[in-house]
């Protein structure tokens, strides 16, 4: 049911911008979770559950807004990690890193 998944994720200021592309094709619904962290944050961050059930052939546009507060002292980076796997392979990618601003 799901042909691909792309994950995107970058800094506008302060705030983690993260989208989650999910192209279906066929029926039936697939859900995973989104999460973000950071590193050294002592699992600290944000999940969010994704749900999608497809129609046909469907595009999913999920987006998600995130202050990491790990970032305020400066340095460090964050992560933004999905495990829904399409139906053949691996997420691409699966996992986003960014440097904090």
């Amino acid at each position: 049911m799901i042909k691909s998944v792309k994950l995107a994720a970058a800094f506008s200021g302060s705030t983690f911008n993260v989208t989650v592309t999910i192209q279906t094709t066929g029926y039936g619904s697939s859900s995973t979770t989104l999460i973000i962290s950071g590193i050294g944050s002592g699992g600290a961050g944000l999940q969010r559950n994704i749900s999608v059930t497809g129609t046909g052939s469907n595009t999913f546009v999920k987006k998600y807004s995130y202050v990491p507060p790990w970032c305020s002292g400066g340095g460090g980076a964050t992560t933004a990690f999905a495990d829904i796997l399409p139906d053949s392979g691996w997420p691409s990618p699966g996992l986003v890193e960014k440097p904090c601003p």
